[in-house]
C-alpha cells in the first residue's frame, strides 16, 4: 500500500459485530502484525463489542466504544443497552464515527466486512473523508464467507454496499484464498471493482500456525496413517450449537 511517508502512520479500523469474538480476534491479530512491521504506527479501532477489553492489544492500539447494537436477522438491528430507539442509536453512532475519524485523520481506514457499515452508518463518514483534506486510503477487509451468496447479494443491493465499494474503496483485502472461495464471483462484485480484490490468506495467530504440525500430531497420536482430522470453527458462537450438532450427526457418513 503506497501511503507516502509512513513515519507516524495512523490507521483506523471499523470492526463492528454484535458478539465480536471473531471480528475482534482478527482485528487484534492484524494490529499486532502492523505493530511488528511499523512499531511507531497508531491504530484506533471503532467497535461496539464489550469483549474488546478481553483481547490483548498491541502497543499504540486503542478503542472507540460505540453504543452496542445486535443483529436480529439479515439487515435487522436493535440497541442492546441504551433505552433509545434504533434510529436514535444509529444517528448517534454515525456522528461519533464521522467526528472521530475526521479529527483522527487516518492514513489508512480499514473497514471490516461491511462496506456501508451497520445499516449504512459508515456512509456519512466515507463521504466526509472523500471531500475532506484527509488523504486516507479506504480499504475493505472481507472474510471469505460472509453468509450464503444469495443473502449477502440481497443485503448488499438493498443497503447500497456495491455503490459504496465503487465510490469509496481503493482495495478489497480478502482474508482467504481464491481457490477455496472466490469472493468476487460468489458475491457478484462488478468487474471493475473485482480488480481491487487481493487475497491475503487466512488471518491466524502466527505462533499457532507455526505449531500446526505439532497440534496435528497430538490429536492423531496412535492413529493410522490414513486417519483424518476434521476441524470445525464456529465463529462468535451464536449459531454454534446447531452447527456442531449437525456435524456430529453427519460424522458417520463422513468417516
Amino acid at each position: 500500500m503506497e501511503t507516502g511517508n509512513l513515519e507516524g502512520l495512523r490507521i483506523a479500523i471499523y470492526s463492528q459485530d454484535g458478539f465480536g469474538l471473531g471480528h475482534m480476534q482478527r482485528t487484534c491479530s492484524i494490529a499486532w502484525e502492523i505493530y511488528r512491521l511499523r512499531e511507531e504506527a497508531s491504530i484506533l479501532t471503532f467497535s461496539d463489542s464489550q469483549l474488546g477489553q478481553f483481547f490483548p492489544i498491541s502497543p499504540h492500539h486503542d478503542y472507540i466504544k460505540l453504543p452496542s447494537i445486535a443483529k436480529d436477522g439479515p439487515g435487522n438491528w436493535k440497541a442492546t443497552h441504551l433505552s433509545m430507539s434504533f434510529p436514535e442509536i444509529l444517528h448517534l453512532r454515525k456522528q461519533l464515527i464521522s467526528h472521530v475519524l475526521l479529527n483522527y485523520a487516518p492514513d489508512i481506514f480499514l473497514v471490516d466486512h461491511m462496506p456501508h457499515g451497520a445499516m449504512g452508518e459508515l456512509l456519512p463518514a466515507l463521504e466526509a473523508i472523500k471531500h475532506s483534506r484527509i488523504h486516507a486510503q479506504v480499504i475493505l477487509g472481507l472474510r471469505d464467507i460472509l453468509d450464503s451468496p444469495e443473502v449477502t447479494i440481497k443485503r448488499w443491493q438493498v443497503e447500497g454496499a456495491y455503490e459504496a465499494i465503487e465510490r469509496y474503496y481503493a482495495r478489497i483485502l480478502v482474508f482467504g484464498m481464491q481457490d477455496v472461495y472466490d469472493v468476487a464471483e460468489k458475491y457478484q462484485i462488478p468487474q471493475d471493482d473485482a480488480k481491487k480484490v487481493f487475497y491475503c490468506g487466512y488471518v491466524t495467530n502466527l505462533a499457532t500456525a507455526s505449531n500446526a504440525h505439532n497440534v496435528r500430531a497430538r490429536y492423531l497420536a496412535g492413529k493410522s496413517v490414513d486417519a483424518r482430522l476434521i476441524v470445525v470453527m464456529a465463529g462468535g458462537g451464536a449459531d454454534a450449537y446447531p452447527m456442531m450438532s449437525t456435524l456430529i450427526d453427519a460424522l458417520p457418513k463422513v468417516l
